[in-house]
C-alpha cells in the first residue's frame, strides 16, 4: 500500500507563513494504479509552514482523549495523532511533524490535516499502519 499527499495549491497562511490544500490518497499497491481512499487534505498555515516535500515515515497511531489539550487534534468524532518522521531530513525541514484531524485552533503547524473524513481516514489507515502493510508518506 503507498500514501501520498499531492498539494493542488499554495495559499498564503495566517502570519503569511504558506499552507498547501491537497488530497491523501491511498493506493492499493505501489504502482499507484488503484485508489482504495481519498480526502481532501491541508497542510501548514501558521507558524511553520507547509511540510516539506519527502518520504516521511509513519508510526504511533493514536486515538488521543478529547481534552482541551488535545482540540487542535480534534476536527469531527474524536482527536487522533500519527507520527511523520522525514527519512531524510532536509535542512529546516520539520522533524516533528504529525498527520492529525484538523482542529482549526492554530493552525496544522506543518502538519497535514484531512479537511473531510478525517476518523474514517484514521480508522482506516491505523490498522495498515500496526499491521506494517502501511509505513510511508509521500509528499509530492
Amino acid at each position: 500500500m503507498k500514501l501520498v499527499y499531492q498539494p493542488y495549491q499554495i495559499e498564503k497562511g495566517n502570519n503569511d507563513y504558506p499552507k498547501t490544500k491537497g488530497n491523501l490518497i491511498l493506493f492499493l499497491d505501489e504502482t499507484v494504479c488503484s485508489v482504495y481512499f481519498f480526502v481532501k487534505a491541508i497542510s501548514g498555515g501558521w507558524g511553520r509552514g507547509s511540510i516539506s516535500h519527502g518520504i516521511y515515515t509513519l508510526s504511533n497511531p493514536s486515538r488521543l482523549v478529547d481534552t482541551d489539550q488535545n482540540k487542535p487534534y480534534k476536527s469531527s468524532v474524536y482527536p487522533w495523532w500519527i507520527s511523520l518522521t522525514p527519512i531524510i531530513p532536509l535542512r529546516g525541514s520539520i522533524t516533528n511533524a504529525g498527520l492529525h484531524g484538523d482542529g482549526n485552533v492554530a493552525g496544522s503547524e506543518g502538519c497535514i490535516c484531512p479537511i473531510e473524513k478525517d476518523v474514517d481516514f484514521f480508522e482506516t489507515v491505523k490498522p495498515l499502519i500496526d499491521s506494517g502493510q502501511l509505513k510511508h508518506l509521500e509528499v509530492l
